[in-house]
Parts: C-alpha cells; structure tokens; sequence
C-alpha cells in the first residue's frame, strides 16, 4: 500500500471505491428501515446528492445512523432545502414539479484559467475555452441563463489575456449544439485507422508541422516504399518540455549515499599499473593558466566514460583525452603509442619518462560526440592544446 500514494489517480479511485463501500453498506444498514431511506441517490466520490420524501425529522435520524457507523472516519455533512441545492458545479431546483439545473460556482472562485500567454500550444487554449462553453451549455436548462453564462465566460476569459477571435468562435460553436444530442452523449464512432505518431516537443518556435506535413507528403506518396510504410500524413503529437517543477521534483526516491568522495582515486589493486600513476586529488591545477578546477565525478581506474589528464611531471605540459571503455584500459593504449612514437603524446614522452594521470570528469553512458564535447572543453579550459600543451585538436569548435 505504499506505493500507491505516488499515483494520485489510483489514490483518488481507490478513495472512490472504499467510499462507495461504506456508503452503500450504511444505507442498506439494519437499524433503517426501508421508509427511512433516500427515494434516490447519486454519488461522484464522496459527494451525494438524493432526493428525500419524508420528513426533515426522519432525514435527520437517517444522518445520525450514518454517521454513527463509520465513527471518526466517514462523517456526513448536509445541505436541506425544498426548493434548491448544490451539487459540484450544480445548482438543481424544484420549480413547478420540475428539476431545472443551473451553474453553481463557489463564492472563493477565482476563475483562474490558464493564462493565454503560458507555454502551451493554441490548441490547448481553444480547447480550455470550447470546453468551458459546453460545460454551461450542457448544466444550464435555460436558454437566458446560458446566454447569460456566456457573457460571463468571456469576461473571464478575456481578464486571462484570451483575444476574441478564440473566444467568440467557441461560444458560438456550442450555441448552435443541442443541448439535448450533448447529454445523450456520443454514440458509438467508427474507428479512425490508426496513424503512425510524429511525437516532437513543444517550443513556440516551432512552424505549424502539421500544414507542413500535409503541404509536402504527396511527395513521400512517390515512393512505392514509403506509401506502404505512410500511407497517411502521420499525426503530430506534442511532449511537454521540461518545466521548472521537472527540473527540482523527482518521482525516484534517491538513497541517502553516505561517505561518497568526489575526486579521483586509486583501487589500490594488485599489479595495477595505472594505479601506479593515477593522482589521488579531487581539484586539478592548470600548468599553463595557473587556474585550478574541482573534480565533481568520483573517478578510479575501473570507471568507464572517462575525460581525463595526462600531465607531464618533466617539462610540466598537458594532455586531455576521453574514452568510452574503462581509464586503464585508455591508459594501456597510451602506452603502446609512447612504445612506438606514432601520436604527438607517444612522441612526447619517448623524450619527457615521468607523468601522473588524474581522471577529470565521468561520463557514464554518455555519447562519443558528448564525451568528445567535454574533452575539448577541458581543453580550452586547462589550456593545452599544443604548443602550450600536447593536444592538436582545435579548439574553436567547442560549445
């Protein structure tokens, strides 16, 4: 049961079917009888509304059986009324023998609809807009208050930055629907053949990919293959990009990692020869800037995705270098190339014998084009691209 207080979905269905639960066990409790129960009664999750054809003195006796069945966990609050209640966003009378439905909005409301300059597609805001109009359309039996309902939506929408050109065309669009076909609700629709997802993220940037698509794709329609992969345009759906609670809320729970030391280290194994000249440090020093950077990876010789220094104890020059597999491995590479002197760093220490290696960054299951990316800006960096240092990359392609 713990896991399900991360869904709130599930929370709130779970919560729906424990309270149907108890509702309809105390209805049907044996201290009521059955004239003293609701004639009818609709419940959405923990709110009621029923009709009641005896007395105020006998409601009030079915209330107290209720609420003394479930003590301290289910309590029934209660609005009376002969001619009118709430009910959600509901206001139900009784008006010559008939129930009339009217809008009910509560006095603390403060119609605060998305705003019309938020991130979200035009889509979004007409369908916030369409949607609040066939709401009223739909809860309002009276043609005048509806109208009235109207007006009062525009306005709303309007003090949220909503121009008329989007508002306008919604009310009217629901104006012309039947309230009757709206409540009877759709039938059974054909279904639409399924087409292949287009999924990119949202930016306002963006040109209108779907007047694109349909511009152009009669010419994928050329290639017999294609037609067969597309045979319709394919439908565009948009990914929320990350906003600013994506960025400081994480649904993983992380663990509490004790006595984790950022820097570069030795695994201190047997016969380990990059152990040998792996530098124990968490900052490394700039020879030719004289700057020095913290080390925010926690780096050994068995780390893999590695952006690292090879520093030139001799003459004091610098090398940067990444790799994907693991640092004694790169490092047992660089010491076949100095065997043989056919690389700049193998050429440079058949002259210059003694240099330390320190781990600079880790890059797990990072690309070769990123790790790429990090090293030449270390490079920049630390300065040592040749002739200050050893690198031979150019540096003017960093980002």
């Amino acid at each position: 049961m713990q896991k399900t207080v991360k869904n709130r979905t599930f929370r709130i269905v779970l919560l729906s079917l424990v309270t149907k639960k108890r509702i309809t066990l105390s209805i049907a409790a044996p201290q009521l009888h059955p004239n003293q129960l609701p004639f009818k009664w609709y419940r959405y999750i923990d709110d009621i509304w029923g009709l009641w054809l005896q007395g105020e003195e006998e409601f009030l006796v079915f209330v107290n059986v209720m609420n003394s069945l479930y003590p301290g966990v289910l309590e029934f609050t209660y609005e009376l009324s002969d001619s009118e209640v709430s009910f959600l966003d509901l206001r139900i009378k009784l008006e010559g023998g008939v129930l009339t439905t009217d809008l009910y909005t509560k006095p603390s409301n403060l119609n605060l609809y998305l705003h019309y300059d938020s991130y979200h597609s035009n889509c979004t805001k007409k369908g916030i807009v369409f949607s609040q109009a066939l709401r009223v359309k739909m809860i309002c039996s009276d043609p005048e208050k509806t109208q009235q309902h109207f007006g009062e939506l525009r306005s709303n929408f309007q003090d949220r930055g909503y121009p008329s050109s989007i508002v306008d065309p919604a009310c009217e669009r629901v104006q012309n629907l039947s309230r009757e076909d709206l409540l009877a609700g759709k039938g059974r629709r054909t279904r639409k053949p399924v087409r292949a997802p287009l999924v990119v993220t949202r930016n306002p940037r963006l040109p209108n990919l779907r007047s694109i698509i349909n511009k152009y794709f009669h010419i994928l329609q050329l290639s017999p293959n294609l037609m067969n992969v597309l045979p319709s345009p394919p439908q565009v759906i948009y990914r929320q990009p990350r906003n600013l609670q994506s960025h400081l809320v994480r649904a993983k729970l992380v663990e509490n990692v004790k006595n984790v030391h950022k820097g570069c280290y030795k695994t201190h194994f047997k016969n380990c020869v990059t152990c040998n000249v792996l530098q124990e440090t968490d900052r490394v020093y700039s020879n030719a800037t004289g700057e020095t950077f913290t080390i925010f990876s926690t780096i050994t010789c068995t780390s893999e995705g590695v952006v690292y220094l090879i520093n030139c104890k001799d003459c004091g020059k610098q090398y940067v270098g990444e790799t994907g597999g693991e640092l004694r491995v790169r490092h047992r590479g660089h010491r076949q190339e100095i065997r043989k002197g056919n690389t700049p760093l193998g050429q440079h220490f058949q002259i210059c014998k003694n240099f330390d290696l320190i781990g600079l960054q880790s890059l797990v299951n990072a690309s070769k084009q990123k790790r790429e990316a990090i090293e030449l800006r270390w490079i920049y960096r630390l300065g040592s691209l040749s002739p200050v240092g050893i690198n031979v990359k150019d540096v003017r392609t960093v980002s």
